[in-house]
């Protein structure tokens, strides 16, 4: 009686939120290591399907249709591997086996150096893979690419809520790099890879446009309409009080759709915007100080760089 008498909403919420905060991030060695490791295990898996082929499914690219009658069992048989060497150690990796993240990639990366080079000695001694089983599409890298970075977001969304997930993984408030700070990036880079101007198309009228980002500025507003109206807890320094995630990938399409630049130059201009926007930081940072603002404690103070708009 006496706990729940103490329980309050609101001390749930600040209790949240306190969870989520504050957070200094990893290295970035380990960074890149949680990066590569879905993506081994990913080739792992084809590799196992290049050994014990069982049908034409699972992450495999094909143009035959997995839920047909003839291919059902190979499919859930596919599904099943896939589930069992991708999602599940991937989602160890991201929780309880987070600190043998080095030696289980140095581990995969022996066990696929072996099979890819008994695989080249065997092709190069034989007639090699009939050219029927070979995908040269680069759809396929692709979509690989695009499946490990759904897979590892919906696992850090879902499991930063719980002490299993490490409080490094999680976003930094000011300094620091986290796995989840590579989310919103990662993103825009799957959204530019199956862009218009990736696949070499004429810019979408203006028409084509709305049309494309209305889903993302819905989403957007919905989620800001329900967060606010069930009063959830929200990580103010992530993106703001009223922005989100959903709003920035919504952004980032209205400009590439309104300034189309040539492929050719997107990646000198990439790397110039990026070299100006940290010297630009660091040139203001080495200028500014924090602002001391006072709340009954001399040492509460808040980042001019943060506010209610990141």
């Amino acid at each position: 009686m006496a706990a729940a008498a103490s329980y309050s909403p609101d001390l749930h919420k600040r209790l949240k939120e306190e969870f989520v905060s504050n957070l200094q991030g990893t290295t970035m060695l380990e960074i890149a290591a949680l990066s590569a490791l879905v993506p081994v295990f990913v080739i792992f898996r084809q590799c196992l399907h290049s050994i014990f082929p069982s049908g034409k499914n699972g992450l495999s690219v094909t143009k035959e249709n997995p839920k047909s009658t003839q291919n059902r069992p190979n499919y859930w048989q596919n599904l099943a591997v896939d589930f069992l060497v991708v999602i599940v150690p991937s989602v160890a990796c991201l929780t309880v086996a987070a600190d043998w993240v080095y030696t289980i990639l140095a581990a995969m990366s022996g066990v696929l150096l072996v099979i890819l080079s008994s695989q080249i000695f065997l092709s190069s001694t034989t007639k090699g893979v009939p050219a029927a089983e070979q995908d040269p599409s680069r759809k396929a890298y692709i979509s690989s690419y695009r499946f490990v970075m759904m897979l590892v977001t919906c696992v850090t969304i879902l499991a930063v809520d719980f002490t299993a997930f490490p409080r490094r993984y999680g976003k930094t408030e000011t300094y620091g790099t986290g796995l989840m700070d590579i989310g919103v990036g990662s993103f825009v880079v799957a959204n530019a890879l199956v862009s218009r101007q990736a696949r070499n198309l004429p810019p979408s009228k203006h028409g084509g446009i709305l049309r494309n980002t209305s889903p993302l500025l819905i989403l957007g507003f919905v989620r800001l309409i329900v967060t606010k109206g069930v009063d959830y807890q929200e990580h103010v320094a992530e993106y703001g009080v009223h922005w989100n995630f959903f709003f920035t990938l919504a952004g980032v399409g209205l400009l590439t759709s309104l300034i189309c630049i040539p492929p050719l130059w997107c990646g000198s201009l990439g790397v110039f915007l990026l070299t100006g926007n940290s010297s630009l930081f660091w040139m203001i940072v080495s200028r500014l100080t924090y602002v001391t603002v006072s709340f009954g404690h001399p040492c509460d103070k808040i980042n001019i760089f943060q506010g209610a708009t990141r």
